[in-house]
């Protein structure tokens, strides 16, 4: 069972991520929230568990945000 894997954004991806951040209504702390995001698309990852779910709305993800002790 594989618990985790650290994955990171190469330069390219987050040059993408930047310049698209305006577009996008991304600013301020949002940013980690988008990289995050992109990262989660990248790993093609199922799911990201976070306490701040509303952080995620916006992002357009292809991944369930799964608040930790809810169902």
């Amino acid at each position: 069972m594989q618990l985790g894997t650290v994955l990171a954004l190469n330069a390219k991806s987050y040059q993408a991520l930047l310049l698209a951040a305006p577009k996008n209504n991304v600013a301020g702390g949002r940013a980690y929230d988008a990289v995050i995001g992109a990262c989660a698309e990248q790993a093609q990852a199922a799911a990201v568990l976070t306490f701040n779910a509303g952080d995620f709305a916006a992002l357009g993800q292809d991944y369930e945000v799964v608040v930790p002790g809810t169902n």
